[in-house]
């Protein structure tokens, strides 16, 4: 495939999840959503040169890519569940305060989780290069 029709696919993939977002709220599955799109933007600027590279992965590596991509996930579920706990129970935010730190909160909570993925997944496929 060609490295445009990646970056539009994680366009696509960002541009569904905004209109998502705003027309449903949040939900879970953008956990899912947005390390694919890192990955097709991966692609895109060349830092996953060719998929013959994962192939060189062994089996403990994409193990722990895995395990990674779990933690991860429960890292952004984590510190979510944490905001809605502070913006809820313990500043008692209402109305647009309240809409504003939820969006701000959702959006800060995955940096962590898609460094997380991302570094795991550069650093293994620098390995890969090297071989």
């Amino acid at each position: 495939m060609n490295k445009k029709t990646f970056n539009t696919i994680g366009w696509l993939i960002l541009l569904g999840m905004t209109i998502t977002w705003i027309l449903y709220g949040y939900t879970n599955w953008f956990l899912l959503f947005l390390p694919i799109a890192t990955i097709c933007f991966s692609i895109h600027d060349s830092s996953i040169k060719e998929w013959k590279i994962v192939k060189r992965f062994s089996f403990k590596q994409v193990l722990i890519i895995i395990g990674t991509f779990i933690i991860a996930v429960g890292v952004a579920l984590g510190l979510i569940m944490l905001a809605r706990y502070l913006i809820q129970d313990i500043f008692h935010l209402h109305g647009w305060v309240k809409t504003v730190s939820q969006y701000t909160a959702v959006i800060l909570s995955l940096f962590p989780a898609q460094y997380l993925f991302s570094s795991t997944l550069l650093k293994f496929s620098e390995e890969a290069t090297e071989k």
